[in-house]
């Protein structure tokens, strides 16, 4: 099992896409690289940003 832990956004950066790219090329990476058909996303209930990602 793999997995990405712990990723932060600076404050400067947020609200401007650049989670969206980084999931969007892990996927992408995931599924044609690593053979992966499934990812989760593990975030707290009240990181309502980051639930958006899903």
């Amino acid at each position: 099992m793999s997995a990405v832990w712990g990723t932060y956004g600076d404050s400067f950066h947020r609200g401007r896409g650049v989670a969206d790219c980084l999931c969007a090329e892990l996927y992408e990476w995931a599924a044609a690289e690593a053979g992966v058909d499934w990812l989760g996303l593990h975030v707290r209930d009240s990181n309502t940003r980051a639930i958006q990602l899903a």
